[in-house]
């Protein structure tokens, strides 16, 4: 569990690091080195997911594309 964690926190990341370098957004690329992939407060440990119903993985650059845009 902890390295699906930390793979899809990285991954968040990375590709929010890289839309703000290409965005010149360097104040926020500086803010960024101090996130740790490691972070799991916004992981329900006890709580239930079920993925049984997704057809196709979810478009992780996508969500990050939406969530810089805010």
């Amino acid at each position: 569990m902890a390295n699906c964690i930390i793979y899809f926190n990285a991954v968040i990341l990375s590709y929010t690091l890289e839309t703000y370098e290409r965005q010149g957004k360097m104040d926020l690329v500086k803010k960024m080195g101090r996130i740790s992939p490691v972070a799991w407060s916004h992981i329900i440990m006890g709580g239930k997911y079920r993925f049984d119903h997704l057809r196709n993985t979810p478009d992780l650059y996508a969500m990050v594309q939406q969530m810089v845009a805010a």
